[in-house]
């Protein structure tokens, strides 16, 4: 068989540079034949492993700390009193000894009498405007009262107290310093007279390298920060990470929702999820730094804070249905579902939703809705009767039947749910009419199930489902993809050769759909289409604008994979489909000054549909190598 002098797929992918690069057919490596995508947004796919992905994700976390784990140096000197009572010192009627007490050596004892003026231990530390510390304190209290203290002077925020007698107990606390300057850490009594032990007492700067800035209510702690606001506004800022105008994943876990919503106005987002779990939003970069504000009055705490970059210009090489992968090509498309994840907001009637539950993407995104057989739903507005409708489900165990992507007066919408997450879709077809609602789950019909775990809602206009579209809070929309611009003239033979692929179209709609070999024009082209007639393959070839050659067949299922391969030589036309020669064209001229392989015809009629393999040969193959190629 002659030798492919581009080669795509089969199994073999690589991208350099967010190209996808075609591989030599001598000896399987990548070469410098680039196809380039383009598409403006970012998009989803299967991965290798089966799991939904972003295309081209970054890998690395742009955000510095972000799950608020890393202390500064110690910063009290002597606080395990392993070297007695130095660096401190007794204040007013407070006596201090070291030694084996309540079972622990190197412990201090505090006898505090004070009838008059103030009695405590004390190291000096200096403060340092703006930043926070962590400070711990282990104590044993056998009377009055215990409160580790600092100046009002130097630093606001919490304090250790305890009136607990009888067993060791660790304190912890935070404060952030208002000024700079020299004071003290106090170890004292809120009571006149007291007597308590301490050991290991420790002072360390959190967030060390001053990754993030913070108002005054916002304080940053050892493994979470804690957005806090009445009406004034109140940010957690991290600068100079990300670039104004690109596109960014924001993941980020919610430990404690004590009131409120946050939001991330750096991203656009006038809202993200603030309830208890971990979430996933999506949003271009308005500013250089990510800033998570609050967006009304609220107490929450939060922590593994990631930003990762989504490269929108990407190829997709997609797994849902083989194991050696594909090329993803989709028009543009819109999820109308504004919460495609986030279940909590949808209207529930007769049902309740529980998060946390593993979904398809590897995140813990997806609900579990419970309800009542013949009773209950869940459902939001803003669709249309003749959407097609998509949603991953699964059962909590066993098999078992229910209403899927219900509209109004939907026939076709009764699905069997296994323990396995399956998309699930549900076209137009309506019998009545009513309101604009999407029903996730609709249990008051057929249905045996009354407990269901759901991810992924997706309503779009166009006649067929494409590729997730993650949402939260709107409508999203995901820019149609080109690629275009492998080879030159150096690749390709204008005399002889075989253009070969094979793909399946998303869906015969009767559109035209190409993938050609051309001179950058229309004027010089071997193409391969899709469209006009129902699930007719066509090959038609031009020279100096003349049509050359132009066969047909209308035997195949073009949503199918197909493998198709073209000959093209002077008076020598042919079009093999799994290897069978189905039509040919004895006479004809060969084009001129082919340079581009793109799967378009001339910037135009993009190719949408599913690209397993692609190949082009410099001479005209035999026809039993054709049909062994085809085959």
């Amino acid at each position: 068989m002659g030798k492919g002098i581009v080669k795509l797929g089969e199994g073999q992918w690589a991208v350099k540079d967010g190209n996808l690069l075609a591989a030599k057919e001598t000896n399987g490596r990548f070469k410098n034949t680039e196809f380039t995508v383009s598409r403006g947004t970012r998009a989803s796919y299967v991965g290798r492993d089966g799991l939904i992905k972003e295309s081209n994700l970054q890998d690395v976390n742009l955000v510095n700390n972000g799950d608020f784990s890393e202390l500064g140096s110690e910063l009290v000197t002597n606080g395990d009193f392993s070297n007695g009572t130095t660096d401190w010192e007794g204040e007013g009627f407070s006596q201090i000894t070291v030694g084996t007490y309540q079972g622990r050596n190197n412990v201090a004892k505090i006898n505090i009498n004070n009838t008059a003026t103030i009695s405590r231990i004390r190291q000096p530390f200096t403060y340092v405007n703006g930043t926070t510390y962590k400070i711990v304190v282990n104590v044993y209290l056998e009377s009055g009262s215990f409160r580790v203290d600092t100046s009002d002077t130097f630093v606001s925020g919490d304090f250790l107290s305890t009136t607990s007698t009888g067993s060791w107990q660790t304190l912890t606390a935070y404060f952030t310093a208002i000024s700079s300057g020299s004071n003290y850490i106090w170890l004292r009594s809120l009571l006149e007279v007291s007597e308590f032990y301490v050991d290991n007492v420790s002072v360390k700067e959190v967030d060390p390298n001053d990754y993030w800035s913070t108002t005054s209510t916002v304080t940053v702690k050892d493994g979470f920060a804690n957005i806090t606001s009445d009406s004034s506004y109140q940010y957690l800022r991290q600068l100079n990470i990300v670039e104004v105008g690109k596109s960014y994943k924001l993941t980020y876990e919610i430990t404690r929702q004590g009131s409120g919503i946050l939001k991330s106005s750096s991203l656009g987002l006038n809202s993200i999820p603030s309830i208890v779990g971990t979430h996933t939003v999506y949003g271009v970069s308005l500013q250089t730094y990510i800033v998570i504000d609050r967006a009304g009055s609220c107490d929450i705490d939060i922590t593994n804070i990631s930003i990762q970059e989504v490269k929108t210009d990407t190829p997709r090489i997609d797994f849902t249905d083989n194991t050696d992968g594909h090329l993803l090509l989709e028009p543009q498309s819109t999820n109308l579902i504004t919460y495609s994840e986030d279940f909590s907001e949808w209207s529930l009637s007769n049902a309740t939703v529980e998060g946390g539950y593993l979904a398809p993407d590897g995140s813990n995104n997806a609900y579990k809705v419970s309800g009542t057989v013949g009773n209950s739903s869940i459902y939001l507005g803003g669709v249309n009767a003749t959407d097609t409708r998509t949603i991953w489900a699964r059962t909590v165990s066993g098999t078992g039947q229910a209403q899927l992507c219900s509209y109004f007066g939907n026939t076709n919408n009764l699905k069997t749910i296994t323990n396995e997450w399956q998309r699930f879709e549900v076209n137009g077809t309506t019998t009545a009419t009513g309101a604009a609602n999407f029903y996730a789950i609709d249990f008051r019909g057929s249905t045996d199930l009354s407990e269901i775990i759901i991810w992924g809602a997706q309503s779009e206009v166009l006649s067929y489902p494409t590729s997730y579209i993650p949402t939260n809070g709107s409508t999203v929309t995901r820019d149609a993809e080109t690629c275009t611009g492998a080879g030159s003239s150096a690749d390709f033979n204008s005399e002889e050769g075989v253009l070969y692929a094979e793909i399946a179209a998303l869906t015969d709609d009767l559109s035209n759909r190409f993938i050609s070999l051309t001179d950058g024009t229309d004027s010089n082209s071997v193409t391969i289409y899709y469209g006009g007639v129902s699930n007719r393959i066509r090959y038609e070839v031009k020279s100096s604008s003349a049509v050359q050659a132009n066969v047909v067949t209308t035997s195949y299922d073009i949503t199918n994979y197909n493998k198709i391969a073209v000959k093209y030589k002077a008076n020598d036309f042919a079009l093999w489909v799994n290897g069978t020669n189905v039509a040919q064209d004895a006479n004809g001229l060969t084009p001129v000054g082919l340079n581009d392989l793109s799967f378009d015809r001339a910037s135009i009629l993009d190719f949408y549909g599913k690209v397993k393999a692609i190949k082009v040969y410099k001479e005209a193959l035999d026809d039993t190598d054709l049909q062994n190629l085809t085959s």
